[in-house]
């Protein structure tokens, strides 16, 4: 019985005890280390713990993309707010219930240790959230409380971070300012805080001063894993800031660190986006990127090398190479569909500025098939395309009508000769059709695709990375070699087709170059296959009646074909000029159309159009033809008063004497067919006939033009100073006076050292490009630029000629034409430039014009070598054989 009381009193005194520890409001130990242990252990624990599963999460899920700079702490996308919701409003419960059941507030401090966690807890759950603002006011309170605690630079450091998400950089900056520089902070928090200094600073594009607090961060010697990512963003840094020199050597600072593999492979890939032809060699980039195709780890990533090794051969202007390579970049995208549609897009780009809008269209065409909607180049992908789309529309119904015209003009005997072979060559199509329907029957795993199945990987990357790769392939058709010759069999036959049910039908999207879309009565005729279970006698594309059909026989149908192939020109023309900017093949469209219709009731209209594109484009020869020719030729029509601005009664016609007008373009026609003797007698006359007319100043241009093929340069510079003396005023003395100041300048190229530089190497065999020197002062780069692109237009129109300038130091612009495969080339070019008038009367003096290598020029632009290319180009190049030497 007295052990049995002894017991009771033990365990009420230990109630009692118990009681007073659990009170709030009496600092004593026992209720101190009760609420500090319960806290710590139950409510707050399940917060840290619902917070970590969120964070952990939010990191799973955001897979590391160097599409975009690398980021340096983790943020939660918006779109994972929701996913997280759960584990962010347990850990606010709980946090939350700490502070509520354990808070232990005695004459006004808080005696419970354990409750500035659970604060802070609170405010990173808030920042997890993107709940941006009440973290700042939870981390701001923590900064209050606890301002002696070490735990308020943790607090201010996410402040920092929540002010740079809202945008309020100067708030950011602030804060940051009063701990920079601070012995108080740990090692870590000297590195967090750098981080967080660097990523305010790079919204406002202070990329410098970013890159600075980065490396600074780097001198503290943080883990490999956060040093291998702040070197990744410093060369990225660099890179935005046009440092591609210090960034590539970032880039290589990397990879010789033995990092996570998805850097490595990375750093390679903007090693070689960053390269410039006129610093850098693209050999050993090359070599280095076609090693990486050879790795079998490198599977998933063959897509972005090989883009890569396209964008160098279209820096180094090796085009054919740069095409070869994109092929393979799109047929080695297996699971990175955004990769693939940049692929696409740099070919359209590519075709695109050779002016081959049916291709560029196509490309174009299968980039939106596999870019997603919300990719930024989308829309402008998909409005370049839509313009491309109506002007190949237009070009195939010209050349649709063409072709019937063509079967309309042959006797009944060869017409049908022509269709049989038409039907033979339909009737071999579908038997290939059918046999591929029944392998696609036979192997159902493969119907349908136009990416052979592969691996699962993370989201795409893209131009400025990759993301990491899944595990190694197993499947058969994993084989890449295989893949890819499959690949483009399928895209040969069917084009780029999305993957959903019944992609071979008819009304499907897809791309093919040589798809046929335009018809006679607007229908348009797509896959005429139809069901498996068609026979051959059903087939009407088998008879000759339904090509007769739709052949145009009577006069009706066959002016109605013509009139449709004039109203494609115009539209094509329309689009050319504006929309794609293109003037050179408006007025080829338009010149085109009249050449085939010259009695067209559109005529006036289409001279009207001319007119204007030549006027726009300072085209003088054509502002003539085709401004003079519609006053002359159409003066009564309401588009000559419309280019007069004036009533139809008062016509140019009337000011000019049009019988002297028609001599003049004679005698041009003449000078300008080489027929210069023709040409002189023709000037002759009319300087005799016509001695004080307006077109006085012409006549004695052309006159001194002419003598410059006829007779000495004595004479020519004689005639060219009489004009700039008779006339001062008019274009032709100025014209005069360019041609004089362009003679006067002929044999002065030797301006520099007299010994050529040891450095060049004269490799006829090699590439060249025709480069124009031209002093940087008060120069019209324009129409510099303009007149040589229109004599490239003219003159080589089926060369793949790029034209570029760049400037060397301040006192150089440098005009560059390149596409020629090797010196005679290059040297002809410069031959032939310099005959043409244009060129002559606009480009500057003085001047240096030469032919060089893409080796001795980044030679001669990194040392800025002028005088020692003169001299070497005037030993070896620019001998007395050459056109350009007289």
């Amino acid at each position: 019985m007295g052990k049995f009381r002894s017991n009771y009193l033990i365990i009420l005194l230990s109630g009692v005890v118990l009681l007073a520890a659990c009170s709030r409001t009496r600092d004593t130990w026992a209720s101190r280390t009760y609420h500090q242990i319960t806290a710590k252990y139950n409510p707050l624990f399940n917060a840290e713990q619902a917070l970590l599963k969120a964070k952990t999460t939010v990191k799973q899920q955001s897979k590391l993309s160097f599409d975009t700079l690398v980021p340096l702490y983790l943020v939660t996308p918006e779109q994972m707010v929701s996913m997280i919701d759960a584990d962010i409003k347990r850990a606010n419960e709980k946090a939350t219930k700490t502070i509520r059941e354990h808070t232990m507030v005695i004459a006004g401090k808080q005696k419970n240790k354990t409750i500035k966690n659970a604060y802070f807890v609170l405010g990173e759950a808030y920042y997890t959230s993107r709940d941006f603002y009440k973290a700042i006011e939870i981390f701001n309170f923590i900064a209050r409380e606890y301002a002696d605690h070490p735990i308020v630079i943790d607090a201010e450091i996410y402040s920092i971070k929540s002010q740079t998400q809202l945008g309020n950089y100067y708030a950011a900056r602030e804060i940051a300012n009063k701990y920079y520089k601070s012995k108080n902070l740990k090692k870590k928090q000297q590195i967090e805080l750098l981080k967080a200094m660097a990523a305010n600073e790079i919204p406002d594009k202070k990329y410098e001063l970013a890159r600075r607090y980065l490396q600074e961060a780097l001198t503290l010697k943080p883990s490999m894993t956060e040093r291998i990512n702040l070197m990744y963003l410093i060369a990225q840094l660099y890179e935005l800031e046009g440092n591609y020199f210090e960034a590539n050597k970032m880039f290589r600072k990397i990879i010789k660190s033995s990092p996570p593999y998805i850097y490595q492979i990375n750093a390679y890939l903007r090693m070689a986006a960053n390269y410039d032809p006129n610093l850098m060699q693209s050999a050993e980039m090359l070599s280095d990127l076609y090693k990486l195709t050879k790795k079998d780890k490198n599977r998933d990533y063959l897509d972005a090398i090989y883009y890569q090794i396209a964008d160098i051969y279209i820096k180094d202007e090796n085009f054919d190479k740069a095409f070869e390579a994109l092929q393979k970049s799109i047929n080695y995208s297996t699971e990175n569909n955004i990769q693939k549609g940049l692929s696409y897009i740099r070919r359209g780009d590519l075709h695109f500025d050779f002016r081959e809008y049916v291709p560029a269209e196509a490309n174009y065409d299968s980039a939106l098939i596999v870019l997603p909607k919300t990719h930024f180049r989308y829309s402008a992908i998909e409005k370049k395309k839509n313009s491309l789309t109506e002007l190949v529309q237009h070009l195939n119904v010209i050349a649709y009508e063409d072709s019937v015209l063509r079967l309309a003009a042959l006797d009944k005997r060869e017409l049908d000769k022509v269709i049989d072979r038409i039907i033979q060559q339909a009737k071999k199509a579908d038997e290939e059709a059918q046999r591929e329907r029944q392998v696609e029957r036979d192997q159902p795993s493969m119907a349908g695709r136009n990416t052979p199945p592969a691996t699962p990987t993370p989201a795409a990357g893209g131009m400025m990375g990759l993301n990491a790769p899944g595990a190694p392939p197993t499947f058969y058709f994993y084989n890449q070699a295989l893949v890819a010759q499959g690949f483009t069999e399928f895209t040969n036959r069917w084009g780029n087709r999305k993957l959903e049910d019944d992609w071979r039908r008819k009304n499907k999207e897809i791309t093919s170059t040589g798809q046929s879309t335009a018809s006679g009565d607007g229908s348009s005729e797509g896959n005429t296959q139809g069901s498996d279970d068609i026979k051959e006698s059903d087939n009407p594309k088998y008879k000759r009646e339904y090509y007769y059909a739709r052949i145009p026989s009577t006069s009706d149908s066959l002016e109605a074909a013509h009139k449709r192939i004039r109203n494609a020109h115009e539209a094509a023309a329309r689009i050319y000029k504006d929309v794609l900017n293109d003037p050179k093949e408006a007025i080829k469209m338009l010149e085109n159309l009249l050449k085939r219709y010259p009695d067209c009731d559109c005529t006036p209209r289409v001279y009207y159009t001319l007119c204007l594109i030549a006027q726009n484009q300072s085209l003088t020869l054509k502002k003539e033809a085709y401004c003079d020719g519609l006053i002359k030729k159409f003066p009564e029509s309401s588009y000559a008063a419309l280019l007069t601005g004036k009533g139809q009664d008062t016509l140019y016609a009337q000011k000019t004497n049009v019988q002297e007008l028609q001599e003049y373009k004679a005698a041009y026609q003449a000078y300008k067919s080489s027929k210069y003797s023709a040409a002189a007698q023709l000037v002759k006359e009319a300087i005799k006939k016509y001695p004080n007319s307006e077109m006085t100043p012409k006549w004695r241009l052309l006159d001194a033009l002419v003598s410059a093929k006829t007779d000495s340069k004595d004479s020519l510079k004689a005639k060219l100073e009489s004009i700039v003396a008779t006339y001062p005023q008019s274009p032709e003395a100025t014209e005069a006076q360019n041609i004089l100041k362009h003679l006067s300048g002929e044999g002065s190229a030797a301006i520099g050292s007299s010994a050529a530089a040891s450095e060049f190497i004269d490799a006829k065999s090699a590439p060249h490009q025709y480069m124009l020197v031209l002093e940087n002062k008060g120069i019209d780069l324009n129409t510099i630029r303009s007149t040589i692109s229109n004599f490239n237009t003219s003159k080589f129109p089926n060369s793949r000629l790029q034209l570029r300038n760049i400037l060397m130091g301040r006192e150089y612009q440098l005009i560059l034409v390149s596409g020629f495969n090797n010196q005679a080339e290059a040297l002809q070019y410069l031959q032939e430039i310099n005959k043409d008038m244009d060129f002559i009367a606009y480009i500057p003096k003085p001047n240096h014009q030469v032919v060089i290598t893409s080796d001795n020029f980044r030679k001669f632009y990194q040392k800025q070598l002028l005088k020692e290319y003169i001299a070497f180009y005037e030993k070896y190049i620019n001998l007395p054989s050459n056109p350009e030497k007289k």
